[in-house]
């Protein structure tokens, strides 16, 4: 039973990233000029988190066969951090179009890591790993693969110029 209750979470959590992966394909834009392309941000992390999930599943596996966990009663810790990240993702998502890259991909990097040290964090140090987190995935995407992230909220007062799509 307790083999069973520890796969459900991580196949719902592989099957969400591949939905996730699929609909990231689905982003198009018309900034779309270097090899890296606007869906590929989304695409990357659905990899990492089906990577991570698998990765976990893996190192849970081989503790279970370390100890006996018959007798122990099922920990449900777990759940509730996987469905702290997903309701994380799906915010963040919904903040990345509010607020913008560097607003919201802070507060969803400074969320992960409460979620995962389980509130036992020292606060100036997440603040700094949150910010050197985000100013690094900035740099990767927006500087190294050239891709347009909406860096801070437009609040509909700005248009974007109008651009002619790459031919």
């Amino acid at each position: 039973m307790h083999l069973i209750a520890r796969l459900i979470v991580p196949l719902v959590l592989i099957g969400f990233s591949v939905v996730y992966y699929i609909e990231a394909g689905a982003i198009r834009s018309i900034y779309d000029t270097g090899p890296i392309k606007s869906g590929d941000y989304p695409k990357f992390l659905a990899v990492a988190l089906a990577v991570s999930v698998l990765v976990a599943v893996g190192l849970d596996l081989r503790r279970a066969r370390v100890k006996d966990e018959d007798a122990a009663p099922l920990d449900w810790s777990g759940l509730v951090s996987a469905a702290l990240v997903i309701a994380t993702c799906a915010v963040y998502l919904v903040l990345f179009q509010l607020t913008g890259y560097f607003i919201s991909t802070f507060l969803f990097s400074l969320t992960l890591l409460a979620i995962f040290s389980r509130l036992k964090m020292n606060i100036p140090r997440a603040v700094i790993e949150a910010a050197i987190l985000t100013a690094v995935v900035y740099g990767l995407f927006a500087g190294l693969f050239n891709v347009r992230l909406p860096a801070f909220p437009s609040f509909g007062a700005a248009e974007p110029p109008a651009v002619e799509a790459p031919k």
